[in-house]
């Protein structure tokens, strides 16, 4: 917003959305449209550059997805940068109602989603940028078949974490590819073990873990910033696709470098999303 953004976010809390936009008042003083009350869908259309406007959305409900996506195409016409920041743990293994794993569906399929949901938007930016915050975790996820998003994901809860941030590693550069004509750039990335809510619910010893760990993690201040700046330097460093560690480029799993798995990623999620022809329809824009 100091920059000039207009910025749309998504919230899943409709009674929390008052504690979110206080938070940002404070960081960034000036107009910003009060929250309506729940259970409205959105807080008051943006005034302009450098406001604030959230729009209501589970990433765990591929519905609510389609929906916040259909409200923000109400509201804009383009889209310059997309952050994708979901990051969280189910308490217990569960599976949608739609058919996919709670953990990949907020981490993954979500986000997926709404970026495939909002192309149009991005494209007419005619130079754009999706950004999709990641993990080193993905490298214990080992190499997964790509067969289905509930009976192949990992049991163990942080497993099943591992699993979605490869997943979104592996969507980054697949849509790179797709859109590489297109004047959108997409790049994922690591933030560094930041002390956040991530663990601190879960229960058994990744809440055990996550409180020893917590006074030699980084500030949420040290993870942001690693955004910041991957989401609005005018050169990155490396070419769309790319994976950081921070602002670093890194090589990802030679999991997440697997042409033939990408493959198979992309084809679950566009059916699975109900989109199966966006890879052709894309190049054929492009």
């Amino acid at each position: 917003m100091a920059r000039g953004y207009r910025v749309i976010g998504l919230v899943r809390s409709a009674s929390r959305s008052g504690a979110v936009l206080a938070a940002v008042r404070a960081l960034a003083p000036g107009p910003l449209p009060a929250p309506a009350p729940a259970p409205a869908p959105s807080f008051g259309p943006s005034a302009g550059p450098g406001s604030l406007e959230l729009v209501l959305c589970d990433l765990s409900s591929l519905r609510s997805v389609r929906r916040a996506a259909a409200e923000i195409r109400e509201r804009t016409t383009r889209i310059d940068l997309l952050v994708n920041n979901a990051g969280g743990l189910a308490s217990e293994r569960t599976i949608t109602d739609e058919g996919v794993e709670t953990t990949v569906a907020s981490n993954y399929l979500g986000p997926a989603g709404l970026t495939l949901c909002l192309l149009p938007l991005l494209r007419r930016a005619g130079r754009a940028r999706v950004v999709n915050v990641a993990s080193q975790a993905h490298v214990l996820a080992g190499h997964p078949a790509w067969a289905d998003f509930a009976r192949s994901v990992p049991r163990h809860r942080f497993r099943a974490y591992a699993w979605a941030k490869l997943a979104l590693i592996v969507f980054t550069r697949a849509l790179a590819e797709r859109v590489a004509r297109q004047g959108i750039e997409v790049f994922a990335f690591h933030p560094g073990v930041v002390r956040t809510e991530f663990a601190r619910r879960t229960g058994g010893w990744l809440q055990w873990a996550a409180a020893i760990a917590r006074p030699l993690m980084g500030s949420a201040a040290d993870g942001a910033d690693a955004l910041t700046w991957l989401a609005t330097t005018p050169l990155v460093p490396a070419p769309s696709g790319a994976f950081f560690d921070r602002r670093t480029p890194r090589s990802p799993s030679r999991a997440a470098r697997d042409e033939d798995a990408a493959g198979r990623l992309w084809a679950l999620t566009t059916a699975t999303l109900g989109c199966p022809d966006a890879p052709d329809a894309d190049r054929a824009a492009a």
